[in-house]
């Protein structure tokens, strides 16, 4: 059995399923579930011998809005048709991922594939998934990921600590940073007035080198004077 065959014969016994869930069986190989601004999703590959690995599964954000105003802000000299092409296919914030690594050797018995994907989806991956219902719940576990936060006091530590993002930006950036801002502006995130103060005082204290410091000192006025779109009340 092909595997664009199988995935037919997967969405005629699951597809009903998964979309009680929201979940949608794509031609690509992956179960996606989406909403305004996220994304969840799923990652199949196909093997030989008749198995089906489910790889990893992700939660992350894609919101066009902030993804067109970042591509605006760090790079007006590019082409509007350069512009488009960059912001288009580009996520806004990799979430949380796991590493399932679950093999399922019944490939051509979609009956029996079907019954012991559906257990598994509900005791491993949707406990996952209902942790990340939204933007906001990303942004909690993306806290734990940055530099430290103290009730009353606000982020301390240097700089050069949100270069590393254990399972989320895969490499750090000027221009990541710059989503950080604007995705806390979009969902009403409590602690933003608190991240900007942290970023100047980093400035001012000359942890960034200067060609860093010149494009935030261009780049920031604007991210903060942009007007996200009203989703998160």
């Amino acid at each position: 059995m092909t595997k664009k065959d199988f995935l037919k014969e997967m969405d005629k016994h699951l597809g009903v399923y998964l979309s009680g869930f929201g979940f949608k069986i794509k031609q690509d190989g992956t179960i996606q579930k989406t909403s305004k601004d996220m994304i969840w999703l799923i990652q199949l590959t196909f093997a030989n011998w008749g198995t089906v690995h489910v790889d990893n599964i992700f939660a992350f954000v894609k919101v066009k809005s902030l993804e067109k105003a970042c591509v605006e802000i760090y790079y007006p000299f590019l082409s509007d048709s350069v512009k488009k092409s960059r912001y288009q296919g580009q996520v806004t914030l990799v979430g949380p991922t796991r590493n399932v690594k679950k093999d399922f050797f019944q490939i051509i018995q979609v009956n029996s594939f079907s019954a012991a994907f559906k257990e598994y989806f509900e005791k491993e991956l949707l406990p996952f998934f209902n942790s990340y219902l939204d933007v906001q719940s990303i942004n909690r576990k993306y806290d734990e990921m940055d530099v430290p936060y103290r009730e009353g006091v606000g982020y301390i530590g240097d700089y050069n600590q949100i270069e590393i993002y254990n399972g989320f930006s895969t490499a750090f950036s000027i221009e990541t940073l710059g989503r950080r801002i604007l995705l806390m502006k979009y969902s009403k995130d409590s602690r933003y007035e608190g991240y900007i103060k942290w970023l100047k005082n980093c400035i001012e204290a000359g942890q960034l080198d200067s060609v860093s410091v010149k494009i935030y000192d261009r780049v920031l006025p604007e991210l903060m004077s942009f007007q996200c779109p009203e989703i998160y009340q």
